[in-house]
């Protein structure tokens, strides 16, 4: 999967359009809103707790460094909605 996600990052950081920069993705108790742009990919994640509070975690990087974390925090790959 990791490939995979790599390589849709990789388009969407290559990509002309400007409104195929971005993406949402389902993760772990949550879902993650991914910005790639300017050859560095933004990646805003909103996780739930168990009492059902909302916790936002940004997180900056290559591409590389956001496909890892995005697999740490249980992407799921059917799930990307651009």
């Amino acid at each position: 999967m990791r490939e995979k996600l790599l390589k849709f990052i990789n388009r969407c950081l290559r990509t002309q359009k400007p409104d195929l920069h971005s993406f949402v993705i389902e993760i772990e108790c949550g879902k993650a809103f991914v910005s790639c742009l300017c050859g560095e990919v933004a990646i805003t994640s909103f996780v739930y707790d168990v009492d059902g509070h909302e916790i936002r975690e940004q997180f900056n990087g290559s591409a590389s460094e956001a496909a890892d974390y995005l697999i740490r925090n249980g992407a799921k790959w059917e799930t990307i909605e651009q």
